[in-house]
């Protein structure tokens, strides 16, 4: 009897044990879950196409176009924002799109999101690209970080990594 009362006294430190680590556990999830994550809109970017001297927008318009999808994807994929979809309306509100910080805030502001990113894509020729973009504080409407990257060749093939790459980057100061 004395085995029986030590095994049911082990099973139950071990219970108490098991429930006490899922405690702490839940309580660490549910204060990582509770912290406030930032708001965050990606604007369009802007086409330069006067450094090569080109005419034919129209043509060119694709590497913007994916540019915005894949960084709207790396954004929407981090934990520590909530990525808000701009929506046409904030085209009335200001220069669009958007190529001064000033306009990025006030676009933020339209939004109602805590950060915007702003961004450009120019062609240097017709294999070398450019992709700036900078990452604004909307209540201040000042730069947190910005950075460009320049690629050459395959856009389809180039733009996912260059966009990962970027938004790394303007996520280090966070």
């Amino acid at each position: 009897m004395n085995s029986d009362m030590r095994n049911r006294q082990a099973r139950l430190l071990g219970l108490c044990f098991l429930a006490l680590l899922q405690a702490c556990w839940a309580s660490q999830v549910w204060s990582q879950r509770a912290e406030p994550r930032v708001t965050i809109a990606v604007l369009d970017f802007a086409l330069n196409l006067t450094i090569a001297n080109a005419d034919e927008a129209g043509q060119d318009e694709r590497p913007v176009t994916m540019a915005m999808q894949h960084l709207r994807t790396q954004v929407g994929r981090h934990d520590a924002y909530v990525l808000v979809e701009t929506h046409l309306d904030t085209a009335a509100l200001t220069e669009w799109p958007c190529t001064s910080d000033t306009c990025a805030a006030q676009a933020g502001k339209g939004l109602s999101v805590q950060r915007v990113i702003r961004g450009q894509v120019t062609k240097v020729s017709a294999l070398i690209w450019f992709v700036s973009a900078r990452l604004i504080d909307v209540q201040t409407a000042k730069p947190i970080r910005a950075e460009t990257l320049q690629f050459r060749g395959n856009m389809a093939e180039v733009i996912p990594r260059l966009m990962t790459i970027l938004w790394r980057r303007l996520n280090e100061s966070e």
